[in-house]
């Protein structure tokens, strides 16, 4: 989560009164931020902000946030726009590419060194959470005062343009015109983001041809912004055209939260474009408007509010609210264009809860009555943990997100998208799926401890997620526990030797079958199986056990072998609680 600063006596100028630090250290985090403290100087406050508000990455933004909740400026603000003169023509070439543009003018800028500043965090703060890294969402902010219209977005060759791009003090940056080939072997922004660019450049240029910007990388020095920019040109490119749009509603906002003014721009696509968008005026700032039950929102948090209260709670939190005349239980509420956020009711009800204040719900005892236990299942599966604890195994604990290519390639598997759980809107690129199996996770930690002296045993016993179309969710949850023994003498016989421990703790009967599977070597992999208590049973099976392949191995840095297994605990808990 992006954390980012902003001067204090600037901030209580956007806000309307003066706080101190302390009294911001207590306000601020109830709006729903976090408190990260102040730098040297005394004067520059710094905020942690989670990525579901990107609105408040500004300090624009944050100040008109506070200044609902504090009462200070309520209500929806309705942002005045004109129509400029400027057209951006989209050229098919990026349709497979970076297919989306939006584009917005500021207009009586009066730049300062913290207005300035704030413009250049917000993006990089955009850039990082919003935009995935860039690669869904990427900003560029120009002075145009040099440009000739219109304007134009297409895709060139690597090797077909030249321009001198952004300078950044401090970096050493190759002097001159370069090639987006050259760009993205020499500039450090472009050896950073050269993964995002295949074998077209994105390039959004004027008339006669000048850069203004190579999307997602980085824009050319002929448009930089500075404190004599008296106009702004923001452009938004990316992968997702509802995603872009935000992006430069939060920027435009903002910049008419100091009192400059939004002038719209026409952006021409294609007649094959995709989502056939034709030609748009953006930023479009129009509220958009949702209807809900006043009891919905009432019942669940628990509060008995007003007519009056309910929607004097959200005009704090900046939307506009009333209730339908026509039906007493409706309440009609406008979301300003620059919240991301509001898809459900429940995401009204959450900003009616922190305008009321989390402090000043009262705590009750639930009128019931009730005796507590803990769950069978979870005392079963710390029993197991004791058990791989006296086998001399540490236990790890990992995340249940995870990637494609720690979870598939790495372990020599291919691709199978049928049997994981697809995070729609990944925060990283780190952490884009579910895990359906543990082992993958196991690994990666042998792999972040190579430097460490062997014997390595570690063991985990924890969820993983199966897509499963007989629930109602589509996905269930499994309990599984996974181990692995890194060292010169880890072998097949030795991660048996644990595993029969574990049945004979358990008072069953483990067999085994040979198996292939690509992540372990052939010939010295098997299935689990627990053996049946009766002759009307059939015999169970509960896992896999075997040595690691080497070239999984190799793709993890590791020159030891590995013996692993992993068993299913639900299995095993169904099982012995059967006897």
């Amino acid at each position: 989560m992006p954390v980012y600063s902003f001067n204090l006596d600037d901030f209580n100028e956007l806000v309307g009164k003066k706080y101190t630090i302390n009294e911001l250290a207590e306000r601020l985090p109830m709006l729903g931020t976090a408190w990260e403290g102040i730098e040297e100087d005394g004067q520059r406050v710094k905020i942690e902000v989670f990525p579901n508000r990107p609105d408040l990455l500004s300090i624009e933004g944050l100040a008109r946030a506070f200044s609902g909740f504090e009462g200070i400026h309520t209500g929806l603000i309705h942002y005045k726009t004109k129509k400029s003169n400027i057209e951006v023509y989209v050229d098919p070439s990026v349709q497979n590419v970076r297919p989306y543009m939006v584009v917005g003018k500021i207009s009586g800028v009066k730049m300062t060194e913290d207005i300035l500043d704030s413009l250049i965090q917000v993006q990089e703060s955009l850039h990082v959470t919003h935009g995935r890294a860039r690669r869904k969402v990427s900003i560029g902010a120009h002075d145009p005062k040099h440009l000739k219209f219109p304007l134009y977005y297409k895709a060139v060759g690597l090797d077909d343009i030249k321009f001198v791009p952004l300078q950044i003090g401090g970096e050493d940056i190759p002097e001159g015109e370069l090639t987006p080939r050259e760009i993205l072997k020499l500039h450090p922004v472009g050896k950073k983001y050269a993964h995002l660019v295949k074998d077209k450049a994105p390039m959004f240029v004027d008339s006669e041809g000048q850069v203004l910007a190579f999307p997602p990388i980085l824009n050319g020095e002929l448009t930089r912004v500075s404190l004599d920019t008296k106009e702004l040109l923001i452009d938004v490119t990316g992968m997702d055209f509802e995603s872009i749009n935000i992006a430069l509603n939060i920027l435009t906002t903002a910049m008419a939260d100091r009192g400059f003014e939004v002038e719209q721009v026409k952006v021409i696509y294609p007649e094959k474009a995709k989502n056939n968008l034709g030609t748009i005026v953006t930023p479009d700032l129009t509220p958009k408007t949702y209807k809900t039950s006043k009891k919905y929102i009432v019942k669940r948090l628990g509060i008995p509010l007003s007519d009056n209260e309910l929607v004097t709670l959200l005009e704090k939190m900046r939307f506009g609210a009333s209730i339908d005349p026509k039906d007493k239980d409706t309440l009609i509420v406008q979301v300003p264009p620059y919240r991301a956020d509001i898809f459900h009711p429940i995401d009204l009800l959450e900003d009616v809860a922190i305008a009321y204040g989390y402090n000043n719900i009262k705590f009750e005892i639930p009128q019931i009555s009730t005796i507590g236990n803990e769950n069978p299942k979870e005392i079963f599966s710390r029993h197991l943990a004791y058990l791989m604890v006296g086998y001399g195994a540490i236990e790890t604990l990992t995340y249940i997100l995870t990637n494609p290519e720690t979870h598939f390639e790495k372990m020599n598997l291919p691709p199978n998208e049928s049997e994981i759980v697809i995070i729609a809107n990944p925060v990283s690129q780190l952490f884009t799926i579910c895990r359906s199996w543990l082992l993958p996770s196991l690994i990666e930690a042998l792999s972040n401890n190579v430097k460490n002296e062997y014997p390595q045993q570690l063991f985990e016993i924890n969820t993983v997620v199966k897509l499963d179309k007989t629930v109602d969710t589509g996905a269930r949850n499994e309990q599984k526990l996974a181990y692995v023994y890194a060292d010169d003498q880890a072998n097949f016989t030795a991660g048996k030797q644990t595993l029969e421990g574990i049945a004979l703790h358990l008072g069953l009967k483990f067999t085994y079958a040979e198996a292939e599977h690509p992540s372990f070597i052939p010939g010295r992999t098997a299935k689990v199986f627990v053996e049946p208590t009766d002759k009307n049973s059939k015999k169970v099976e509960i896992g896999i056990l075997g040595e690691i392949h080497p070239s999984v191995l190799l793709n993890w840095n590791i020159m030891v072998p590995v013996v692993a297994f992993e068993l299913s605990v639900d299995t095993l808990y169904e099982i012995t609680s059967q006897k």
